[in-house]
């Protein structure tokens, strides 16, 4: 058996039980899985006071390989696509927790106190789209915890339908 693209999920943060993405500040693993290509799936909309004064948001998630059996190796994440809209960007970096394994529920990173601020648990450099963060090996249904920040320029203007695309994946052996 292989990994597959459909077991290489991306989980949200904030509790077990979390299923609201703005609460996904870090702390343990979320069962809930980030649907793909949802408006709103990470980050809400930005306001016109938002956009007017600048804003920065994070969201902490896993990388959650949940294949039973394979190990992921040379496992690397990215954003394939930024932002739609002129003055938005996301950026990533790893959570100093590093890879996570066992019951997925116990998978944990670091947390912020709310989403405008950042974690003490970031590690790393901030990257942009295109620069890959490399990951190692993961085991069967492991996990890598990583940041998104979202970052709004000054004035940037409101933007219907916005979205940035992050990708994950690796070889199996």
């Amino acid at each position: 058996m292989t990994v597959t693209a459909a077991q290489l999920c991306f989980c949200l943060s904030g509790g077990a039980a979390n299923s609201d993405v703005n609460l996904s500040i870090g702390g343990t693993s979320s069962t809930t899985t980030i649907s793909d290509a949802t408006l709103n799936n990470l980050f809400d909309d930005v306001s016109a006071a938002e956009a007017a004064s600048g804003n920065s948001e994070y969201r902490g998630i896993f990388l959650y390989l949940s294949n039973s059996s394979d190990t992921l190796t040379n496992a690397r994440v990215w954003i394939s696509a930024s932002t739609t809209a002129p003055g938005d960007e996301f950026y990533l970096i790893t959570d100093s927790k590093g890879l996570c394994t066992g019951a997925r529920t116990t998978h944990t990173m670091s947390s912020c106190s709310n989403e405008d601020t950042t974690a003490s648990g970031m590690g790393g450099t901030w990257r942009t789209t295109s620069q890959y963060i490399t990951l190692g090996n993961m085991t069967p249904t492991s996990s890598y915890p990583v940041w998104i920040h979202r970052s709004v320029s000054v004035g940037a203007g409101s933007y219907a339908n916005n979205s940035g695309t992050i990708a994950w994946d690796g070889e199996t052996a």
